[in-house]
């Protein structure tokens, strides 16, 4: 069965993505295990390193601190004060953290302790490929190297051993005839927010310098990915302005995200789809869910006004703006 992660939560850092995942997880009341996975499956490492810096020990704190003064983005500055208060495993933490995948690791973790949930943890080791590696000729290619294929036009065959057998057709028959959209797709939207701006500091992950910074430049925009990289600047990751970008184009304000926080980062259960042996979750979900089930979005039961049915609607103006991206990508409409 799948639950849509609303979109306040999925574009946000690695922190707001998993405490949202844990939370409607939590409050489902039906979950007992947490499967992710990660770069380094060994649970005490990871719950070592989770504690660290959840609690944020005094060496700890004053030696992320003095790298964030120096100007550091976080999760450098992160990495940095954990070299430096455990001076006799710094190769070994510096190449931990360098994995994305153990970084969201932690997330869940961290999540899971902050929540006193009872859910228990269960880490995947990831094999054959890296998460930037690019290599098709492998057991089981990253994602990374299948995005490149498909948005290069290379021949389904040349990657279908990637996906299981029962699968390949729908799969191929998708990519054949469903745009696969990037983050370019959404550079007229942008555009639109960026030409009516004065002011972005509002804007969800951008302070008062970046707005500026972005301001300065917005009349040398040509496209989301070039803009990107024009803002590039040692105190913002790649993917920091990228989420700062999204939120622009979608208009995701502080006060949004503080609201969605306020609930707890969940405030209802929406169902995507699920196999027809699935159908008993549904019935757990509604007697023991703590959250309102969506199956219909036109007959969501949410207060307007409420929180909840403030990140809902965001959810729908999201969907909204991936369809018109795909009506224009391909020149045929797509349904509501």
């Amino acid at each position: 069965l799948v639950i849509e992660l609303p979109v306040l939560a999925s574009t946000a850092s690695a922190r707001g993505f998993a405490d949202s995942a844990v939370g409607h997880l939590t409050q489902s009341g039906i979950i007992t295990h947490l499967v992710f996975g990660c770069e380094n499956d060994s649970l005490d490492t990871l719950l070592w390193l989770a504690r660290i810096l959840e609690e944020e020990p005094a060496p700890y704190k004053a030696a992320l601190k003095a790298a964030l003064k120096a100007g550091y983005a976080y999760p450098t500055a992160r990495t940095q004060a954990l070299c430096t208060c455990h001076k006799d495993k710094q190769s070994q933490l510096a190449a931990f953290m360098a994995q994305p995948n153990n970084i969201l690791a932690l997330e869940y973790l961290m999540a899971l302790h902050r929540r006193k949930s009872t859910i228990i943890p269960l880490p995947v080791r990831r094999i054959h490929s890296g998460y930037h590696d690019l290599a098709l000729n492998t057991p089981a290619a990253s994602a990374s190297a299948l995005r490149r294929a498909i948005f290069s036009g290379n021949e389904f065959q040349s990657f279908a051993s990637q996906f299981p057998q029962p699968a390949r057709q729908d799969i191929c028959q998708c990519i054949q005839h469903e745009p696969a959209l990037c983050n370019r797709d959404f550079s007229w939207p942008l555009a639109c927010a960026l030409l009516k701006a004065h002011d972005l500091s509002h804007i969800s992950d951008i302070d008062q310098a970046l707005s500026r910074r972005i301001l300065k430049l917005k009349n040398e925009f040509t496209d989301f990915n070039d803009f990107t990289l024009k803002l590039k600047h040692k105190s913002y990751t790649h993917t920091r302005l990228s989420r700062a970008l999204i939120h622009t184009a979608l208009n995701i304000t502080d006060k949004a995200v503080h609201e969605f926080v306020s609930i707890g980062s969940c405030g209802y259960l929406r169902i995507l789809g699920f196999r027809h042996t699935a159908r008993p979750l549904l019935t757990m979900l509604d007697k023991q869910s703590n959250l309102p089930l969506i199956t219909r979005p036109a007959q969501a039961a949410l207060s307007p006004g409420s929180p909840a049915h403030m990140a809902f609607q965001y959810d729908l103006e999201a969907g909204n703006l991936y369809r018109i991206a795909q009506n224009l990508h391909t020149g045929r409409a797509y349904p509501h």
